[in-house]
């Protein structure tokens, strides 16, 4: 009878085990990384001392660092291999210079006013920030690691530091990473993610001089980032 008894204890707890390791959970990443990326088309400076516009060969985004915070949801699974389908929203933001290459030379009364990287000058800093919400897909561990794939939709939001600019346009991002968990409650992530934004022909920046930078034509302005952080699940 006794051995009964433990018998039955221990499929009690193996059950038990199992069940608390394939329970859903919800997870929070907190990280940060490399942003890379951000050309726009041409377009056209407006400057006071100019009876014509000053065309412009290209305005970018010099790379920088950003910082993200994850929240995951789940939505189906885990399966005892770690597969599961996740809601994933999440915030990241990065500062950094926002650059443009004239096609003709300004003069010196110009130039001087900027900052110079090489042969383009900086307008200043300007903020890129991304709030999307979607689903991750984990495929299962292997080796300890759990590959994902994600796919996001939400608003990119531009704004200026240094001079007059605050936009929010549509978004989407597609990416891929990998997990690994140290213990039930603790992890990283690792991942590389793409986002694509529309943005139309408009008036897109207004420097600190008040002079007027406009993109011409509507374009897909695209970045991407690699980016690493500590996973909690609770």
């Amino acid at each position: 009878m006794l051995r009964k008894i433990m018998c039955l204890v221990a499929v009690l707890m193996l059950i038990a085990m199992t069940t608390a390791e394939a329970r859903p959970k919800f997870e929070i990443r907190v990280g940060g990384g490399l942003r890379f990326g951000g050309s726009f088309s041409e377009g056209s400076y407006y400057h006071p001392l100019y009876a014509d516009d000053v065309y412009l060969e290209q305005l970018d985004i010099a790379p920088g660092t950003q910082f993200a915070v994850n929240f995951y949801a789940p939505l189906r699974g885990p399966s005892p291999m770690g597969k599961a389908l996740k809601l994933e929203v999440f915030y990241n933001t990065a500062t950094s210079d926002l650059r443009f290459e004239p096609l003709s030379n300004l003069p010196d009364s110009i130039t001087s006013q900027f900052e110079q990287d090489g042969d383009k000058l900086i307008l200043g800093e300007v903020n890129v920030s991304y709030i999307h919400g979607g689903v991750v897909y984990q495929f299962g561990k292997m080796s300890g690691w759990n590959p994902h794939v994600n796919l996001g939709l939400g608003a990119t939001i531009f704004s200026g530091t240094d001079g007059d600019m605050e936009e929010s346009k549509f978004s989407l991002s597609l990416g891929g990473g990998v997990t690994r968990m140290f213990n039930d409650t603790f992890g990283t992530r690792l991942q590389l993610r793409g986002y694509f934004t529309s943005l139309p022909s408009e008036e897109f920046w207004v420097d600190r001089y008040g002079y007027v930078w406009e993109v011409n034509e509507t374009n897909l302005f695209f970045q991407g980032e690699l980016s690493g952080g500590i996973v909690i699940a609770f």
